[in-house]
C-alpha cells in the first residue's frame, strides 16, 4: 500500500476520531499505532525509491532521526512501542532514554487551565502522554498534529508509483 493511501484511508480516520473526542482511548491508541506504522511504511517506500534521506539507515534509525526533528513524534513513537510491548525495559544503547516506558503514562485527563486548546469544551478531556523523568505531559492530539506537519510534505513529495514524478 502506498504511504499516502495508508495515510488517507487508515491514519486520517483515526486522527478524526481523536479530534472528535480527544479522551477516547480507543481512538487515541488507533491513531498512535497507525501514525507510527505510517512512518515505517514511509521509510520502506523512501528506501525503495532510493531517496537519500534514508540511504544506509534502518527503520529504527529513521524513526530516531524523525523523533529528533519532531519531539511530538518521539513521544508517539515511544507510546506506540509501549503499546506493542506492554512496557519497555531494555536500555537503549547510544540513544536517549525512552520518553514513555509503561502503559500508565498514557492517560485520559480532564482539561484544566493551561491544557485548553482552541475548540476544547469546558469540562472536556484529552489524552496525554506523561513523559518519563518528570517531563511535562504532552497532549496526544498536539503530538499528532506536530507529526503530521512533518510527515505531510514527505508524503506529498512521493510519486504515485516508482519512477513517476511526485503528485
Amino acid at each position: 500500500m502506498h504511504p499516502r493511501q495508508f495515510f488517507e484511508e487508515v491514519v486520517t480516520p483515526n486522527i478524526h476520531a481523536v479530534e472528535a473526542q480527544a479522551d477516547d482511548m480507543r481512538a487515541v491508541v488507533n491513531a498512535v499505532l497507525t501514525l507510527d506504522a505510517l512512518v515505517g511504511l514511509l521509510h520502506a517506500h523512501l528506501d525503495a525509491l532510493g531517496r537519500p534521506e534514508v540511504a544506509g539507515i534502518e527503520d529504527d534509525e529513521y524513526r530516531e532521526r524523525l523523533g529528533e526533528q519532531c519531539p511530538g513524534y518521539a513521544a508517539l513513537r515511544d507510546a506506540a512501542a509501549t503499546l506493542k510491548h506492554g512496557r519497555l525495559t531494555r536500555p537503549r544503547r547510544k540513544r536517549p532514554p525512552r520518553l514513555i516506558k509503561t502503559l500508565d503514562r498514557i492517560q485520559s485527563t480532564e482539561l484544566v487551565l493551561g491544557e485548553f486548546g482552541i475548540g476544547d469544551e469546558i469540562g472536556g478531556g484529552a489524552a496525554v502522554l506523561c513523559l518519563e523523568n518528570g517531563g511535562d505531559a504532552v497532549r496526544v492530539d498536539d503530538a499528532i498534529a506536530e507529526t503530521c506537519r512533518v510527515l505531510l510534505p514527505l508524503l506529498d513529495s512521493l510519486p504515485e508509483r516508482a519512477g513517476s514524478a511526485p503528485a
